[in-house]
């Protein structure tokens, strides 16, 4: 990886975090936002391979790895016409001899621009890097969660509610490293064992729901000075 690309995949890491720090939810205001910031660090530079118009299956092959071949932001368009209509589609390099995906499976009743097909190119990239962010945001947290909580190996649970059972014991069978743990599950007077994975929070969670329904419940008490009406 070139070090203008290692800049942009920080930047837009940075960015998305930022975004998601300030309450950014929709993709598209995400996509607006983030957008005017990492194009500047995109390396891109426009080269237009040609237009090629109904080219054979072979044809295409060829013309995908010649164009994927050239620098981020060479591209090639398209043209697939038949009697009554025709529609367009691209080849957009990624730079790393792949096909960018955020153009490469769509198609459109007019020719895009440059500058239209980049940023289809970048928002695609900009909702993988949400993904990825928001998965190592949720490993984090689980994995906070085992550590703060002290789960490890064989430890043991009692009256944890998984699918709408509650299960007699739970033991921890496996925690990975993703912050989720394998539990296996006993019902009373059964000699079946179950299976479920949790994450770190969901099992703190459960434990918390569990203590919860075994505390004894409080007994009314009639306030005092109230007095009982009998009927005769």
């Amino acid at each position: 990886m070139s070090s203008q690309v290692q800049v942009r995949h920080q930047k837009l890491k940075q960015f998305v975090e930022e975004a998601l720090d300030a309450g950014v939810f929709y993709e598209r205001d995400m996509k607006e936002r983030i957008l005017p910031q990492i194009l500047p660090f995109d390396e891109a530079v426009e080269n237009l391979f040609g237009t090629f118009t109904n080219p054979s299956f072979q044809e295409l092959q060829s013309l995908e790895k010649q164009v994927c071949a050239l620098p981020r932001g060479s591209w090639a368009i398209i043209h697939k016409e038949w009697d009554g209509g025709g529609c367009y589609s691209l080849i957009f390099s990624d730079g790393t001899g792949d096909r960018a995906p955020g153009v490469s499976y769509d198609t459109y009743d007019r020719v895009l621009s440059y500058d239209e097909a980049l940023a289809s190119v970048v928002g695609f990239e900009i909702y993988k890097m949400r993904q990825a962010v928001e998965l190592e945001r949720e490993i984090a947290a689980d994995l906070k969660a085992i550590a703060d909580n002290g789960f490890e190996l064989y430890q043991k649970f009692e009256g944890l509610k998984v699918e709408s059972r509650i299960f007699t014991t739970a033991q921890i069978s496996e925690i990975r490293p993703n912050g989720h743990i394998v539990l296996r599950l006993t019902l009373r007077g059964s000699r079946k064992t179950y299976e479920t994975t949790l994450g770190g929070r969901d099992l703190e969670r459960r434990i918390r729901e569990a203590e919860e329904r075994a505390a004894p419940k409080a007994a009314n008490v009639e306030p005092a000075g109230q007095t009982a009406l009998f009927l005769a």
